[in-house]
């Protein structure tokens, strides 16, 4: 195992930089723009929860790998709760009705994400349980890498709206620090572990490295998408603006009734 811990680590420096994380922390863009991939985003939180009830979930068992995999399950559990919470409280339910919601989800644009769970099920549907924790693993060190982009962001928007976005912001970083499997000792059990070659090379190349390469795709998207506006009507950032600028104003935010409410610089 501890092969397959330091091809993670190695796939997570590299995806860390990606472009997409460059966007998100380019203070000289609107914060709402680099926000605005939000309800895409969603769609893999959603499917990717469906994944481990469906898909990852073993019960009962009596063997230490499924055992691992599912504790971790359990402590992702409100992690859907708190992304539609978010949605909610960046105000896209202001104009995405269940029609346009569906046409996002699946539209081309949002292919990319519809495609990462699929080809996790396939990765994941009865197999051995290895390849089911090297998936989490792997997901938990994308998830991470994001985190720590989009904390400072929303920790600005909490400052100017008063509302928590507990997935995108610095709670949900905790939490996932926090799981059970990322303790000392859990972390010794599973690198200890010794698995044949064939087994630790198929759960590389098939797993780890695929999963980074569609994860990566995905970040271009939505880099791509974010820049050119494509994920929202042309109202959203009027709307939205306007919406956190009275927010504001109401709650007295000295910040926020200056001549010109500006959110552009989260610094």
């Amino acid at each position: 195992m501890k092969k397959l811990f330091a091809l993670i680590e190695k796939e997570s420096a590299k995806f860390a930089q990606l472009p997409f994380f460059k966007f998100l922390g380019n203070k000289s863009i609107d914060v709402i723009q680099r926000l605005s991939f939000a309800p895409c985003f969603a769609l893999f939180v959603m499917g990717y929860g469906d994944l481990n009830k469906f898909v990852c979930l073993e019960q009962p068992t009596v063997n230490p790998i499924p055992d691992v995999v599912n504790n971790q399950i359990r402590e992702e559990e409100n992690h859907g709760i708190w992304v539609l919470k978010n949605l909610e409280d960046l105000n896209f339910n202001l104009f995405l009705n269940i029609t346009d919601s569906l046409k996002i989800n699946f539209s081309d644009q949002t292919g990319i994400f519809r495609q990462i769970i699929y080809e996790l099920y396939r990765r994941t549907f009865q197999v051995n349980p290895i390849y089911k924790l090297v998936a989490i693993e792997s997901i938990e060190s994308i998830s991470n890498i994001f985190l720590s982009i989009t904390a400072p962001i929303t920790q600005k928007l909490k400052f100017l709206t008063n509302r928590e976005y507990t997935y995108f912001r610095n709670p949900h970083l905790l939490a996932e620090n926090d799981h059970n499997v990322h303790s000392h000792q859990r972390k010794e059990f599973i690198a200890s572990m010794h698995l044949a070659e064939d087994i630790c090379k198929q759960a590389g190349e098939l797993v780890i490295e695929e999963e980074f390469r569609s994860g990566a795709g995905a970040g271009r998207k939505l880099r791509s998408e974010s820049i050119s506006g494509g994920f929202r009507p042309a109202t959203f950032l009027l709307t939205t603006k306007f919406s956190i600028w009275w927010e504001c104003k109401n709650a007295a935010y000295s910040c926020a009734t200056r001549t010109e409410f500006r959110i552009n610089s989260d610094s």
